[in-house]
C-alpha cells in the first residue's frame, strides 16, 4: 500500500527566507525570522519567542534552521516531515516501520529531495551500534543508526513523490545526517556513510557548500537521464504532495481560538526591554494601549520574585488590582492601590479616602522612612500625582519602574513631572493586545492612525449600533452578548459592558441580568462586568460592547480620550451602541475627527473614519 500523509499533522513548507514550523497540536506558526534564533541568545530568551513550539523545536535544531536560512531563495524546506504507511513495509528495512519522521527534507528544484536526520549533543559509535550524550546531562543513550532513519523517509516519500509529478518528470530522493554540535571525523566511517553525506558544526557556516556536496555525491553516478528533471507545474505538484493545501471555512470559534494563541506571545519588543531592564535600577516605559505594560510589569515582578526579592506592584484602578490579585498570585509580590497602600500606613480611624494621600506623603517624607518592599513597579502611572512618584522612588532601595500611557491621561491634566524628568526612557509600540481591526478604531477615536506590523492579529471590523430608543439598545446589548457568547464560546466574565457614563446614569443601571448573563458592577468570574469605562481602565476582555455612547460628545477632546480607552479593552471584538443619531450628532462627530478634512456628514463616513461598520437598527420601540 502506498505511503499516505497525515492531513492533520503533515509537514509544514518553509520557504527559506520566511520560516515556518507546527507547533504542539500542529498549528502552523510563523517563525520570526533574522537574529531571531541565533546561538548567542539565552535559553531564557528563546523559551520567550517560542513558547508555542518549545516542545517540537530544540535549540541546536534552532541552529540548523538559521544555517538553512543562507539556501538559496529558490528552495523549499519542510521540517518535521511526518509519514505514515499504513502497511508498515519499506523497502530495504527489516522490520515493520508504520510511521516515521524526517527532521528536514531540503528540496532543491535542480537536484531533488534531501532527507536530512540530525543528531546533537555528543555522538559516539562503537561496533555498529550508535550513542548520544545529552550535552546538558551527561547522560548517554543508545539510538538508531541516524543514515538508517533519514534512509527510512527516503523509500516512505518516493511513491508519494512519483505519483504526484506530471508524466516523463522525476525527482530523485537522497539522504545525509547532520550532527551540528560536533565536528565529525571523515575517516574510519561506517560502510553506509561517506564523508561528503555527514554535515557537522563546520557544515552551520556554509550549509549550502555542504549540502551541494551531499547532492554531488548521489548524482554523480547517475546519468543525466535518471537526474531531477521538473517543470515549474512539477515543482507546484511535488509541493502540494508533501505539504497539501486545501481550504476548509473555520469557524468563528477556530479563529478566535488562533488569534488567542497570537496573543499569548511575548513580542520581540517586550522580550528586548525585559533584558534591558536587568542592567537598569530605575526606568520609565511608555506605550499606548494594548502593547503589554501591564504584561510586562507583572513579567518583570515574576523575574524578581524568582530571585527571592519582594515587589509592591502600583496601579490607579482598583478593579485592576483586584484583577491582578485574583489571577497573578506570585510569592513575594504584593498588590495595591495607592489609596489602599497609604490606608496600609495611615493609622488615623475615620480619615477621609482623599485626605490618604496627602497624610501618607507625610509619613513618607519622614526621617528613616523606609519601604518594607525591595523593588517598586507602577503600573497607569500617568495616572499617579508627580508627588507620590517622587517619594516612592525615594523611599525605595532596589529597582523602581514605571510604566504609563500618556494617551490614557484621564485622571491628571498633564504626565507626572517625575516621568517627564526621568533618564531612563522606553517606549513600546508593538500592539500585542488588540486586533489590527479595533486597534485602528481606538487610535482613530483620538486622531490617530495605527501603524501595522507583519505579525498584527486580524480579526473583525468594530460595528457601530444607531439605537434610537434605550429600549432598542438593551435589546441590541442583549442580543450581541447571547450571540456572540455562543458562537465564541465565551464565559461570562470574557464579556465586558462599558458605559461612556456613570453606572447611575446609564440605561443599564439596576439591571441585573443582560441576555443570560449576570451582570456585575465589579469584575466577578462567572458574571458579565458592567462598568464604567474610567473604572474598567487597565483591564481588557475578549469582548467590549460600549453603551451610552453620543456622537456630538466627539468634538469633546475628554471624552474622546475616554472612548479610546474603552475601546481599547477589547482583545477581539468591539461593539458600540450609540444613540440620539441625528445629522446634527454625526456633522459633530465627523467634525470632531476629521478637523482638517472636508468629509461629507453621513453614517457610513464615520464609519469610514473609525474604519468600523455602521448597523443601523430599526426605529421601534
Amino acid at each position: 500500500m502506498p505511503v499516505t500523509f497525515r492531513k492533520t499533522s503533515y509537514s509544514i513548507l518553509l520557504r527559506v527566507k520566511s520560516i515556518h514550523n507546527r507547533d504542539a497540536k500542529g498549528e502552523p506558526v510563523v517563525l520570526p525570522v533574522g537574529n531571531a534564533i541565533e546561538p548567542m541568545y539565552t535559553d531564557q530568551l528563546w523559551r520567550l519567542w517560542f513558547q508555542t513550539i518549545r516542545r517540537t523545536l530544540t535549540i541546536v535544531k534552532g541552529k540548523v534552521f538559521c544555517a538553512l536560512r543562507e539556501l538559496d531563495d529558490d528552495c523549499y524546506v519542510f521540517h518535521s516531515l511526518r509519514w505514515l504507511n499504513p502497511n508498515g513495509v519499506v523497502p530495504n528495512v527489516k522490520r515493520r516501520v508504520a510511521q516515521g519522521e524526517a527532521d528536514f527534507a531540503v528540496f532543491d528544484p535542480r537536484h531533488g529531495i534531501l532527507i536530512v536526520e540530525v543528531k546533537s549533543g555528543g555522538i559516539r559509535c562503537a561496533d555498529g551500534r550508535w550513542f548520544q550524550k545529552n550535552r546538558f546531562t551527561g547522560v548517554e543513550k543508545e539510538i538508531c543508526d541516524p543514515e538508517k532513519q533519514a534512509t527510512r523517509s527516503v523509500f516512505a516519500l518516493k511513491d508519494a513523490v512519483d505519483r504526484a509529478l506530471p508524466f516523463g518528470e522525476r525527482c530523485k530522493i537522497f539522504s545525509a545526517v547532520w550532527f551540528p554540535s560536533v565536528k565529525f571525523p571523515r575517516k574510519n566511517l561506517p560502510l553506509n556513510y561517506a564523508a561528503a553525506i555527514v554535515l557537522d558544526e563546520d557544515s552551520l557556516r556554509e550549509p549550502k557548500a555542504a549540502l551541494q556536496r551531499a547532492f554531488s555525491f548521489w548524482e554523480s553516478p547517475l546519468g543525466e537521464a535518471d537526474r531531477t528533471k521538473l517543470s515549474s507545474s512539477g515543482i507546484k505538484a511535488l509541493i502540494g504532495a508533501v505539504a497539501p493545501t486545501f481550504s476548509i471555512a473555520p469557524s468563528m470559534r477556530s479563529a478566535f481560538e488562533s488569534r488567542e494563541r497570537q496573543f499569548v506571545r511575548l513580542t520581540s519588543e517586550q522580550a528586548r526591554i525585559l533584558e534591558f531592564l536587568d542592567d537598569q535600577r530605575s526606568a520609565v516605559i511608555a506605550g499606548a494601549a494594548g502593547t503589554g505594560k501591564t504584561l510586562l510589569a507583572l513579567e518583570k515582578a515574576k523575574r524578581l520574585s524568582a530571585q527571592g526579592q519582594s515587589v509592591l506592584f502600583l496601579c490607579f484602578n482598583s478593579a485592576l488590582r483586584k484583577f491582578l490579585k485574583t489571577f497573578h498570585d506570585i510569592p513575594r509580590v504584593t498588590f495595591h492601590t495607592f489609596h489602599s497602600l497609604a490606608l496600609a500606613y495611615v493609622s488615623l480611624p475615620g480619615c477621609p479616602i482623599d485626605d490618604l494621600p496627602a497624610r501618607f506623603i507625610d509619613i513618607l517624607a519622614g526621617d528613616g522612612f523606609r519601604l518594607e518592599f525591595e523593588n517598586v513597579i507602577v503600573d497607569e502611572g500617568q495616572d499617579f500625582e508627580g508627588e507620590w512618584l517622587e517619594w516612592l522612588a525615594l523611599r525605595n532601595v532596589g529597582a523602581f519602574y514605571v510604566f504609563y500611557d500618556p494617551l490614557q491621561n484621564l485622571f491628571r491634566p498633564q504626565l507626572p513631572l517625575w516621568i517627564e524628568n526621568a533618564e531612563c526612557r522606553l517606549v513600546l509600540k508593538r500592539n500585542c493586545r488588540n486586533t489590527l481591526q479595533i486597534a485602528r478604531t481606538s487610535s482613530r477615536c483620538i486622531g490617530r492612525d495605527f501603524v501595522t506590523s507583519e505579525d498584527s492579529v486580524k480579526g473583525t471590523r468594530p460595528i457601530l449600533y444607531n439605537c434610537p430608543s434605550e429600549s432598542i439598545a438593551r435589546e441590541t446589548a442583549a442580543k450581541i452578548v447571547g450571540l456572540r457568547s455562543a458562537e465564541l464560546d465565551l464565559k461570562p466574565h470574557d464579556i465586558a459592558v462599558l458605559t461612556m457614563t456613570t453606572i447611575e446614569n446609564s440605561w443599564l443601571s439596576g439591571a441585573r441580568k443582560l441576555g443570560k448573563f449576570t451582570i456585575s458592577t465589579e469584575f466577578e468570574l462567572g458574571a458579565t462586568c458592567f462598568t464604567t469605562v474610567r473604572k474598567f481602565k487597565g483591564l481588557e476582555a475578549k469582548l467590549v460592547v460600549i453603551v451610552d455612547a453620543h456622537l456630538d460628545q466627539f468634538k469633546d477632546e475628554e471624552w474622546k480620550t475616554r472612548m479610546y480607552v474603552g475601546a481599547s479593552r477589547a482583545m477581539h471584538e468591539l461593539h458600540i451602541i450609540v444613540q440620539a443619531v441625528s445629522d446634527d450628532s454625526i456633522r459633530a462627530a465627523i467634525a470632531g475627527l476629521a478637523e482638517t478634512r472636508k468629509v461629507a456628514a453621513t453614517a457610513r463616513n464615520l464609519a469610514t473614519l473609525l474604519d468600523a461598520q455602521w448597523f443601523r437598527e430599526s426605529k421601534r420601540d
